[in-house]
């Protein structure tokens, strides 16, 4: 009977033995501890002060005190981070808080770009790799208020707002917009685009006209005389697309006197209690 009996417990706990997957190890692998103990050290002359009592980052110290959180991407490059810095470090200085974010930058890896979040109260800082922005949206028209263009598409981390677009594939989206204000009000009323050629420069002024032809009239004034605005020859307010030197000259000449004229059109009806005409109330934009 008691043989009978141990046999019978032994079938039960080889029956009730735990069949599941075994644990899955938590925490970074030892590559990945190599990689936050590197960027610990390198860390360690921006957070540290001779003088500190228990100091949070010295060389040889433990980076699992002030790096938390940390995410690696398939790539096993950090994807997030959360720093956490001593409490006499100089967040509120630009220049402070940039020398960090340019560290965290080529340790964490370049080609990729980060967002940085400081927490002064916490003494906290998190660093978020950004997903690469989609680069398959022509374009189109965009929804936006009146005085509104659209410059670009940015991070979700940048901007609350999002405008409804459509992929080359026809996928709907909603992406984060870039957005310019112009009009009377508007603190800048001007725009400067600056790249090297090939840099998108003369497509980002294209998108621009385009979304100017929706309320206003255009003047194009090619000094570069590349031919990339020829597409607008023609168009319905488009006023004229100059790329000769006598032709560019004699466009500014007529914008500078059409600007007088809406001006004193716009003052005259003002004093007059009047609306301004029609013509002096749509928009003129010289590209």
């Amino acid at each position: 009977p008691v043989s009978a009996l141990v046999a019978v417990l032994a079938a039960a706990a080889w029956l009730g033995r735990d069949r599941g997957p075994a644990p899955e190890e938590s925490g970074p692998s030892e590559e990945q501890a190599a990689r936050l103990a590197s960027l610990y050290e390198a860390l360690v002359p921006y957070f540290s002060v001779p003088e500190a009592p228990d100091p949070l980052y010295a060389h040889g110290g433990e980076w699992q005190r002030v790096l938390g959180d940390p995410v690696f991407d398939e790539h096993g490059r950090l994807a997030a981070l959360t720093v956490t810095y001593p409490a006499y470090f100089t967040d509120g200085d630009p220049e402070s808080r940039a020398r960090v974010e340019r560290l965290l930058h080529a340790k964490c890896g370049r080609g990729r770009e980060y967002h940085f979040a400081w927490d002064e109260e916490a003494n906290r800082l998190t660093l978020t790799a950004l997903s690469p922005l989609p680069t398959d949206i022509p374009a189109q028209p965009f929804v936006t208020s009146p005085g509104e263009v659209v410059l670009g598409l940015t991070d979700a981390l940048a901007v609350r707002r999002t405008v409804p677009l459509v992929d080359a594939r026809g996928t709907a989206l909603d992406v984060p917009p870039v957005v310019w204000r112009t009009g009377t009000r508007s603190p800048e009323p001007h725009l400067l685009v600056v790249g090297r050629p090939g840099s998108g420069t003369s497509t980002l002024l294209r998108a621009v006209a385009l979304q100017a032809l929706r309320g206003g009239d255009v003047l194009v004034v090619d000094g570069g005389g590349t031919g990339d605005y020829t597409c607008f020859v023609g168009r319905d307010g488009v006023l004229g697309v100059e790329c000769g030197l006598t032709g560019a000259l004699g466009s500014l000449e007529w914008a500078a006197r059409e600007t007088e004229r809406r001006l004193l059109a716009a003052n005259r009806a003002r004093q007059a209690g009047e609306a301004p005409p029609e013509d002096v109330r749509r928009p003129l934009w010289v590209l």
